[in-house]
C-alpha cells in the first residue's frame, strides 16, 4: 500500500454503529486526516494499513458516532470554575448549609469583593434564603448567585447596592427584579434581564486566558461522554477569542460552532458590519449564527406559554 494513501488510523474488531439508513454494525474503521475512508469488516480494511498506520484493536468494544450538543454554555461553564463556587445539590442539601457556604467564603475576601455562585438549585437545596439572610451572611460583601437554569439569580444588599439599584429602580425591559407583594421592598430575587446586570459585572473581569484554561477542562469532560460537537450558545467576545487562541495552538479538541450572543452590546453589529455571517470559519470552528434570549426558563417560570 503507497503511504500516500493508506490509512493513517486503523480501528479493527469493534463493533461501529453506523447509523446509516441500512443500521449497518461492521467491525473496522479506517480514517486519513480525521476523516473516515472506509467502513467495513476488519479482512477488507487490512489493505489500507501502511508502514506508518496506527492500528487499534478495540477487542469487541462498541463504538458510536460522536454526541452533538446543539445547545450548551461552555464558554459560561468555563469561565465560572475559578473564580465561581459550585452550589449544586451535591454541595448544597439544605438552607442553613448554603448560609454556612457564603458566611465560611465571604469571611475571607476583601470587603468590596463579590462572592459569585453558580448551579442553584432552591427546589433541592431549602428553598431561597431572604435577602436579609444573605446580607448577615455576607458580612456587607456584595453578593451573587445565579440559578441552574441560567436565568434567574439571588444578590443582596450590596449587590444591589454596588450596581445603584434601589427600591425606586423599575424593571428592565425583559426582567424583573422580585418585590414582597406586601412591602413592596426588593426580596433579591433577580429574573431574566435584571439577573443578566449582575452576571455582566462579574464577568466584566474575566481573562480570556482563564476562559481557555477552563474550557480545556470543561471539552475533556464532554468528551469523557462521547461529545465531540458543541454549539456554544450565547457566546461572548472573550470566549470567541479563546476559541481561536486554543485552535491556533491546536488545543481545541472538539468542533465548535459559535453562536453569539445578541446580550453583549456590540458583538453582533461588530460581526455584521465585519461582513462576517453564518458558516464563516472551518470545519473545526466557525460561526453557527447569534442568539438573543429575553425569556427561557421552564423551571424558572420566566418562559412564555401558552
Amino acid at each position: 500500500m503507497s503511504e500516500s494513501v493508506a490509512a493513517d488510523l486503523l480501528l479493527t474488531g469493534g463493533k461501529f454503529v453506523t447509523l446509516d439508513p441500512d443500521e449497518r454494525i461492521v467491525a473496522a474503521l479506517a480514517a486519513r486526516d480525521g476523516k473516515i475512508v472506509a467502513l467495513g469488516e476488519s479482512e477488507d480494511l487490512a489493505g489500507l494499513a501502511g508502514i506508518a498506520t496506527r492500528v487499534i484493536d478495540l477487542g469487541g468494544r462498541t463504538v458510536i458516532p460522536g454526541i452533538v450538543d446543539s445547545h450548551c454554555h461552555p464558554d459560561g461553564a468555563a469561565a465560572r470554575l475559578s473564580r465561581w463556587h459550585s452550589l449544586d445539590p451535591g454541595r448544597i442539601a439544605s438552607r442553613a448549609e448554603l448560609l454556612d457556604t457564603i458566611a465560611a467564603a465571604t469571611g475571607t475576601i476583601a470587603p468590596e469583593a463579590w462572592f459569585a455562585g453558580y448551579r442553584f438549585n432552591e427546589r433541592k437545596s431549602g428553598g431561597y434564603p431572604s435577602r436579609a439572610e444573605l446580607d448577615h451572611a455576607t458580612a456587607g460583601r456584595p453578593l451573587f448567585i445565579l440559578r441552574t437554569d441560567g436565568h434567574l439569580g439571588l444578590v443582596n444588599s450590596a449587590a444591589l447596592a454596588a450596581l445603584g439599584i434601589d427600591e425606586g429602580t423599575t424593571d428592565p425591559p425583559f426582567g424583573a427584579f422580585d418585590r414582597d407583594p406586601a412591602s413592596g421592598a426588593m426580596t433579591g430575587l433577580v429574573r431574566e434581564a435584571a439577573a443578566q446586570l449582575f452576571v455582566e459585572r462579574i464577568h466584566a473581569d474575566d481573562k480570556v486566558e482563564d476562559i481557555m484554561a477552563g474550557l480545556q477542562a470543561v471539552f475533556d469532560e464532554f468528551l469523557g461522554f462521547g461529545i465531540t460537537s458543541v454549539y456554544n450558545s450565547l457566546t461572548t467576545s472573550k470566549a470567541i477569542q479563546a476559541y481561536q487562541r486554543l485552535k491556533d495552538q491546536s488545543l481545541l479538541k472538539p468542533r465548535v460552532g459559535i453562536i453569539a450572543s445578541g446580550r453583549e452590546e456590540g458583538l453582533v453589529e461588530a460581526l455584521i458590519q465585519a461582513g462576517i455571517r453564518s458558516g464563516f470559519g472551518d470545519n473545526q470552528l466557525r460561526i453557527i449564527g447569534v442568539e438573543w434570549c429575553p425569556d427561557c426558563s421552564t423551571s424558572g417560570r420566566t418562559a412564555a406559554y401558552y
